[in-house]
This record gives C-alpha cells, sequence and structure tokens, in this order.
C-alpha cells in the first residue's frame, strides 16, 4: 500500500502559502516540493506555550533552552556531511534562522487515517526508527519522540525529522532518555488505537536500547 500524497505533491504553487504555525516555526508552502520555514518572535513562543497549559514557571525554565536549540539544531544539521542532508528533508538555510526543506506528508496523516491498514502504519513505524538510527550515526537525539507531528513521508515514500528544535548532541543524555524509557512519557503513545499501539510500543522498547546507542552513536562521524 501507498500512501496518496497527490493532495500535497501535485500542486504547483510558485507563491509563499501559508500552511500552519508550529510551536517554533511558520511553515509556508514555496512551490510543489518544497517548504519555508520561518521563526517564530519569542513573544509568540511564550504565547504558545501558555495556550498549551504550560505554567509561568515550567515557561521561565525553558523559554531560552527551546530558543537556543532551535538555532543549534538548524546549524548543527546544516553543518553535517551532504550524505545525510536527505535524512533532514535537505535543508537549505535562507539566513541565520530561516530555512526551506523538502515538501512531506506528516506522519500524522498516516498514522490516524482509519483507512489505512495497520501493516502498512508498522512498516512506516519501522521507518522511523531506522531513521533514527542513522541520525544516531551522527550524533543526534531527538528527546520528545514525537514520530507523528515531527517526523513526515516524503514523494519517495522515505520518512525523514523534519522538526528537530528539541534534540541533543550529548551522549550521556541521548542515554538518560534511554535507559529512563523517556519515550514512554509522550503523548502521541497514547493517542494512537489500541490495534496498534501495542506493537510500536513494543518495537519502541526493542529498538531504543543502550546497545543499538552505542552500536550506531556517531558512527559516521568517526
Amino acid at each position: 500500500m501507498v500512501f496518496d500524497q497527490s493532495l500535497i505533491f501535485n500542486l504547483n504553487l510558485n507563491v509563499k502559502k501559508f500552511i500552519k504555525s508550529g510551536a517554533q516555526y511558520n511553515v509556508f508552502k514555496i512551490s510543489n516540493s518544497r517548504v519555508l520555514k520561518e521563526p517564530l518572535d519569542t513573544n509568540i513562543v511564550i504565547s504558545k506555550l501558555k495556550s498549551w497549559g504550560w505554567s509561568d514557571q515550567r515557561i521561565a525554565r525553558q523559554k531560552n533552552s527551546l530558543i537556543y536549540t532551535r538555532t543549534h539544531s538548524l546549524n548543527y544539521i546544516s553543518k553535517l556531511p551532504q550524505k545525510s542532508q536527505n535524512l533532514f528533508g535537505n535543508i537549505q538555510k535562507t539566513d541565520s534562522k530561516s530555512f526551506t526543506q523538502d515538501l512531506v506528508a506528516p506522519l500524522d496523516d498516516i498514522f490516524y487515517n482509519t483507512k489505512l491498514s495497520n501493516l502498512y502504519k508498522l512498516e512506516i513505524f519501522d521507518k522511523y526508527i531506522e531513521l533514527n538510527y542513522n541520525i544516531w550515526k551522527y550524533g543526534i537525539f531527538d528527546k520528545v519522540f514525537k514520530f507523528t507531528s515531527n517526523y513526515g513521508l516524503n514523494s519517495k515514500q522515505q520518512v525523514i525529522f523534519i522538526d528537530f528544535g528539541e534534540i541533543t548532541n550529548s551522549y550521556s543524555l541521548a542515554a538518560k532518555y534511554i535507559k529512563i524509557g523517556e519515550w514512554k512519557n509522550c503523548r502521541v503513545f497514547y493517542s494512537l488505537k489500541e490495534n496498534i499501539k501495542k506493537n510500536i510500543y513494543k518495537k519502541t522498547e526493542e529498538s531504543f536500547t543502550m546497545d543499538n546507542l552505542n552500536k550506531y552513536w556517531k558512527k559516521n562521524l568517526n
């Protein structure tokens, strides 16, 4: 089964068209294959966090970290070897804070689509796991495990990492998250249908292990 992406890939727009506003970026469609991401002002980020129920204390603790990580992640990834760039949607910086990226179908559109089979969804999840192994090879660890909203499927049926604003390059922090099973705290796992949740939970538990972290961590940077 192949996910029908005609709604997004058959458009031929050569103008900047607003798609959505995330936690840290506004996203615009600029062609039939690329998007532009422009960072939100700090005050707008704070307003969004408040609307999601974050306390003033939590915002005060984490807002600077969020903004720093957003900029650091973009700079780090843009300097990686060219052969790695497809993992992140072939980003191209337009200035110090904005960038363009491949247009994809968010995995939300797959995992919450009742017309798609669980077998196909599990195949896509396997690709998500494999992608994480590949980014570990470049010293990148996704701290939040939002596999539906932070990842997408491109026109070649490849899963790519599209929202990398909450990563770490620290092995010790990555190891901590794996040892405590931090992914279990991600609400995405609990929003899935019961008939697929158990399989995804099992795959994650078997895949995000210290053995695999040690096997892949910075393998392509040595």
